[in-house]
Formats: C-alpha cells, sequence, structure tokens
C-alpha cells in the first residue's frame, strides 16, 4: 500500500497550524456561538417554557444542551465545504500541475485533503465539547463511563464520515472552479438552505 496521501494530509495540517488566524477563528467560532447565541436564547426559552406541560414521555433537555450538538454538526458542515479552497488554491498558484506530474496517485490528493479535513472537524469538537461542559452542557448526563466512551466514538464516526461527504463535494467543486469568489458564493448557496432548513438551532417541528 502507498502512503503518499499522507504527504499532502501533513502539508495541510502544517498550514492549518501556521495561519494562526485562520486557526484561533476556526477554534473560538463555535465555542462564541454557543457562549452568546446560546446563553441568550436558553435564557429566553426558559422564561418562555415556564408553567408549560411536557407531553407524556417527552424528555426535557436545557436549550444549551440541544443546540450543543447542532453546533457540531454546523461546524462540520462549513469546516468540510470550505475544505477544497485548498485544492483551488493549489491551483491557482500551479501546485496542481506539480502533484499532477508527479508519481502520486490522484486519488491520494483528494484522500490526504479528506483526511485533514476529519481531523481538524475532530479538534473542533473536541474543542466544542470541552467548552460545552465548562458552560454547563450535558452531553452525556445520565450516561456510564462506558456509554459515555461509546457515545463519544459514535459522535467522531458520524463527524468523520460526515466531513468527509462534503468534503469530497466540495473537492469537486472547488476544481471546476478558477476564483476563490466564485467558490465562495457555491458554498454560500449550499450551505445557507442547509443551516435554516436544519434543526441545528431549534427543532423543526416545534
Amino acid at each position: 500500500m502507498s502512503w503518499e496521501f499522507l504527504t499532502i494530509y501533513w502539508r495541510d495540517m502544517l498550514r492549518f497550524v501556521r495561519f494562526r488566524i485562520a486557526l484561533v477563528v476556526s477554534l473560538i467560532q463555535p465555542a462564541l456561538w454557543m457562549a452568546l447565541y446560546g446563553a441568550a436564547m436558553s435564557s429566553n426559552l426558559s422564561r418562555l417554557s415556564t408553567g408549560l406541560d411536557l407531553p407524556a414521555g417527552a424528555a426535557s433537555v436545557s436549550y444549551l444542551t440541544f443546540m450543543g450538538a447542532g453546533v457540531i454538526a454546523l461546524t462540520t458542515l462549513f469546516t468540510s465545504l470550505f475544505g477544497g479552497i485548498t485544492l483551488l488554491f493549489d491551483k491557482n498558484w500551479g501546485l496542481m500541475r506539480e502533484l499532477l506530474a508527479s508519481p502520486m496517485p490522484r486519488n491520494h490528493i483528494i484522500l490526504g485533503i479528506g483526511l485533514s479535513g476529519v481531523t481538524k472537524s475532530f479538534i473542533q469538537v473536541m474543542v466544542i465539547m470541552g467548552f460545552g461542559l465548562l458552560i454547563g452542557v450535558r452531553f452525556f448526563s445520565g450516561y456510564t463511563p462506558i456509554q459515555t466512551a461509546g457515545a463519544i466514538l459514535g459522535v467522531l464516526l458520524f463527524v468523520g464520515v460526515f466531513s468527509l461527504g462534503f468534503l469530497f463535494l466540495s473537492s469537486a467543486i472547488s476544481m471546476s472552479m478558477d476564483t476563490p469568489e466564485g467558490l465562495q458564493a457555491v458554498i454560500t448557496i449550499l450551505t445557507l438552505p442547509l443551516f435554516f432548513a436544519s434543526n441545528a438551532l431549534y427543532p423543526i417541528d416545534a
């Protein structure tokens, strides 16, 4: 088995770490969502729901806990869809020609970018979960240690598959575009309907 994709993976991770502003923003932004939007909506919803009776069999969770899972999904979505821009930069800077001329299998280029995107999503998810626990999110309330470990693995598995799927889509779009502005316009058109039609921030059947 050839391991050339690890070169692409390592290069993209080094770029992620060295671009300090992008690194800090990618880690702070989901935390700000939870700290500002989540905290504000949580207090308002608590006042609105005071005195309401729950339907039989329904469980009550805080809005922060409900939103925590949504922020994980949204952060993974945004990170994955914008992950393909790396290929567009390589294409515009002439690096893609060198990669395609190398002995490396072409699918390793996409695989390396995909794995780096999954790693970035994992890092963001762990930051979200750690920060969420600090502000009162109960991701695994009532779980035993074994159940908690299984739930964390389940979250990471979901994030990995979800991230890879949208990264491959983003990579395909990137290779058909000529400018970052065009890619950002297409990604924005894709993300806005997914964002507002999802139940990441509020239950759509409420």
